[in-house]
């Protein structure tokens, strides 16, 4: 059981630490860069402060560690994939004081970044995931 925890961490580390790499050089790359205050599509921007959204992430970060630990360990891609981007966008708030989005979303008229994408994604995953094996629990 302990070397299962220790892999299912280091996968989750590895991916986490990718996201945060492919998301921070993107957004060095990119020639549209705009600052976004704001969480969730900029909401909230003028309603709370950028030390208070770094701090209530790193409470999210740390009550998924040590709280959520079933979590992470049945989905320890998607966690990666969620810390991940949950960093990378808490480094920017740390030091450009907002989160730099740069990859426009066609329609919509919204900028995001990879690290939004990794987010959204992992979200995505653990629903379907979680909804496919309470449909076959249900059929046996």
């Amino acid at each position: 059981m302990v070397l299962k925890s220790k892999s299912v961490v280091l996968r989750a580390s590895l991916i986490a630490s990718g996201i945060v790499v492919l998301d921070q050089i993107s957004k060095l790359q990119a020639s549209n860069v705009t600052s976004n205050p704001g969480v969730g599509l900029g909401l909230a921007a003028q309603y709370i402060s950028q030390p208070m959204v770094v701090v209530l992430t790193l409470f999210i970060l740390f009550a998924l560690w040590f709280f959520a630990r079933d979590w992470w360990q049945r989905f320890p891609y998607a966690a990666g994939l969620f810390c991940g981007g949950a960093l990378s966008n808490m480094l920017d708030r740390v030091f450009f004081g907002g989160v730099r989005d740069w990859l426009e979303v066609p329609v919509f008229g919204l900028r995001n970044n990879f690290a939004d994408w990794a987010i959204f994604l992992s979200l995505i995953w653990i629903l379907r995931t979680t909804l496919v094996r309470a449909a076959q629990k249900e059929t046996t």
